[in-house]
């Protein structure tokens, strides 16, 4: 729920306890080709070839979600533990993140599935209490033998030798394979009811110990299975291990089951050990002992929760499932994931990993440019006295933090990696609430490597002027007398003779009636905030009547706040009528991405564009009036579903207003997406487009979806 921490230019997040990702959005599966891969590791693993000698098992989490690997290791005649966790990096379709830590630090690895038996990618981590660096190279070789190569090292200033370990199979024998795949056909044919194949697997005076104290020998095991009575609806083995003894084997599984007996539920989770004896070279099991694993209870969760470190329990309060909402201004710097000005909501799990080493959070969140996945893994650097944070956003960019917790203040430095590559620096401040319930942030972006710093975006003030804004539309005199401050100074020339107002002046006006907004639209918003003051600047479009006249006007505005003791209180406006109508071309341009594009209001086709519109497409193809224009972006939505167009930039001279701009979209027959970059150029005329040329990448986006033909006009 930290969404400010890579947001850029977020500006608030508040949240509702209770509300799981799961109640609006299903869980998107795991690529099978990392979730192969993954699997691969299953098992136990002698390490040789390297410095670092030992053993090493890797096994499923009960929901197979992620591969936790525990191992006993030595560096030369030091011995050390270390913990890892490999995961789906849940945003991209061949990304996997590994979490590690041991007593000599700590490490996160974001590499790409390659091919079907290698991954490779890049580390950073603290060993010894010094910053490293590092790349890393994993390779299956066969099913009983895989290496992994590390390379490019830096520990501090020191560059690492390269080296080599490699992982062989335990007990890797054709007699542990029989006996797992034994288990898999035990387990098929449980699911399909089927006696034969345990016939030829049981010894004949095999006995069953159910988890509810039953005996079963194998005639009224076999009986149950061919009765109907027991049915399975579906069944996981959620891991085997196998230990030999010479002719004498036990076998240990973990699988998830749902079934019925007689009509009775008995899905679960179950655990037995196998008892297998080799007679005439063929394995039989001879005995099983049954345990149901019990559902656990809230409570019962709480208790076996990983314990977090003494300073990531400080975050304890961020656990849980959380919804947040808010609004964001345009980006300071171009090519950043979440889109332009507007509103976002999403939902976010926070959970501790790797007893309690990391914090991970995943963010399902929906903005302007659409909706995005996030990914954050939130650990503790001791040496450096701060928190570390790796974030991955399923647009490909990327972002490494630190920031210090004073109390219930957080403190962030990023840096950011967007998608096409490009560095780029920010800082937050973030102040949460006693409960941890909700925060108000600050957050610049540098686009030059922190020479200058952009936009810093305050929630609460932006959130105050807006409140101001609708206790003046509503005429609601009791907002307005708490907002203003009692030594309030207006300047505006509505009434275009540039009077001032005091407080009292301006509460009688709206009370009259002789001033009464009907709309207002930002143009452009920026907050400055200097101790227990604040400036807000920027433009608004505002549909009014003042004293009988109705007006229709862009104004350049500037409002001073100061922090009191009963809060924020608004001590001065100056709003100006803006002339130029290069300008207030723009506003009315900037209007199009969300009332004609991202959410199409026929009102504001017929309040923008000119009876006599013209639309100059890149095919050679025109669009003459506005109802065929209505009609084409209605058939583009109809083809791409999650249609979105986003600024990038704009530029008006005259009567033309030239832009750049992002559009994205998932066709609705292949699913597949794109992104491509496009050109327009409007002309005005009478304050309303009266024509459009309009440039797009066009085969990009072909390519992008797989097609040689998007619209029907191709």
């Amino acid at each position: 729920m930290r969404r400010f921490a890579v947001l850029i230019v977020a500006v608030v997040a508040v949240f509702a306890t209770g509300v799981s990702i799961g109640q609006e959005n299903a869980p998107v599966p795991m690529p099978e080709m990392v979730q192969k891969f993954l699997g691969n590791f299953i098992g136990t693993w002698d390490i040789a070839g390297g410095p670092i000698t030992g053993t090493a098992t890797y096994a499923w989490d009960s929901e197979k979600n992620y591969v936790i690997g525990t191992g006993q290791d030595k560096m030369g005649d030091v011995p050390f533990t270390d913990t890892s966790l490999w995961r789906w990096d849940g945003v991209s379709r061949d990304g996997i993140i590994v979490y590690s830590t041991s007593s000599r630090g700590h490490s996160i690895d974001r590499l790409k599935v390659v091919s079907e038996t290698v991954v490779e990618g890049r580390g950073t981590g603290v060993q010894d209490g010094k910053k490293g660096r590092g790349t890393m190279r994993v390779e299956h070789k066969g099913s009983d033998q895989f290496t992994m190569t590390f390379t490019n090292g830096m520990v501090g200033d020191e560059k690492q030798p390269d080296w080599t370990g490699v992982f062989s199979r335990a007990n890797s024998t054709s007699d542990e394979q029989a006996l797992i795949r034994l288990n898999n056909v035990w387990l098929d044919a449980m699911l399909k009811g089927d006696a034969a194949p345990l016939d030829r697997i049981l010894a004949d005076d095999y006995t069953l110990g159910g988890y509810d104290g039953t005996v079963f020998t194998k005639p009224q095991y076999l009986a149950l299975m061919k009765s109907g009575d027991y049915v399975v609806a579906s069944i996981k083995n959620d891991g085997t291990k196998v230990r030999i003894y010479g002719e004498t084997a036990v076998t240990t599984t973990l699988w998830t089951e749902k079934s019925q007996d007689k009509g009775t539920n008995m899905s679960g989770q179950y655990r037995s050990t196998e008892t297998w004896l080799k007679r005439d070279g063929q394995w039989q099991c001879i005995a099983t002992h049954e345990s149901r694993i019990a559902k656990t209870t809230n409570d019962d969760q709480k208790a076996v929760t990983a314990q977090p470190s003494p300073e990531l329990k400080k975050l304890e309060g961020l656990v849980g499932a959380w919804t947040y909402e808010g609004e964001q201004a345009k980006s300071p710097v171009a090519g950043l994931p979440y889109g332009g000005a507007g509103k976002y909501f999403g939902t976010s799990t926070s959970h501790f990993v790797l007893d309690g080493t990391f914090l991970e959070e995943k963010i399902e969140d929906n903005n302007p440019s659409g909706r995005t996945s996030i990914v954050t893994l939130t650990g503790y650097d001791a040496k450096a006295e701060k928190y570390t944070e790796s974030t991955f956003i399923s647009d490909g960019s990327s972002s490494d933090s630190t920031f210090t917790l004073n109390r219930r203040t957080l403190t962030s430095d990023s840096t950011m990696t967007t998608g096409e590559g490009k560095k780029v620096l920010s800082r937050s401040v973030a102040k949460y609430s006693s409960d941890w319930s909700s925060y108000v942030s600050t957050t610049e972006a540098s686009p030059d490597h922190g020479k200058t710093w952009k936009q810093k975006v305050v929630y609460e003030l932006t959130q105050l002027d807006k409140k101001l804004w609708k206790a003046l539309m509503g005429c609601d005199i009791d907002t307005l007398d708490r907002l203003y401050a009692e030594e309030f100074i207006g300047l505006y020339n509505i009434d275009r003779n540039g009077s001032m107002w005091t407080k009292d002046a301006a509460l009688a006006t709206v009370k009259s009636g002789k001033s009464v907004i009907y709309s207002y639209t930002y143009d452009e918003f920026n907050v400055h905030v200097t101790g227990d003051w604040a400036a807000i600047t920027g433009t608004v479009s505002v549909k009014e009547k003042f004293d009988g006249k109705d007006l229709d006007d862009k104004h350049r505005f500037t409002s001073m706040w100061a922090k009191k003791s009963t809060g924020w209180k608004c001590v001065s406006e100056n709003y100006a009528v803006i002339s130029d109508p290069a300008e207030r071309n723009k506003a009315i341009y900037r209007r199009i991405f969300e009332e004609v594009i991202n959410n199409p209001n026929w009102d504001s086709y017929e309040d923008i564009y000119h009876k006599d519109f013209v639309f100059h497409g890149p095919n050679g193809r025109d669009v003459k009036g506005i109802k065929q224009f209505w009609n084409d972006i209605k058939s583009v939505g109809s083809i791409f579903p999650d249609y979105r167009e986003v600024e990038v930039e704009t530029i008006a001279q005259g009567d033309f207003v030239a832009s750049h701009w992002i559009s994205t979209g998932t066709h609705k027959k292949n699913g597949k997406k794109f992104k491509i970059s496009n050109m327009t150029m409007h002309r005005f005329e009478d304050g309303k487009v009266s024509e459009v040329w309009f440039f797009c990448d066009r085969d990009t986006q072909k390519k992008q979806l797989g097609l040689d033909n998007i619209f029907d006009e191709e």
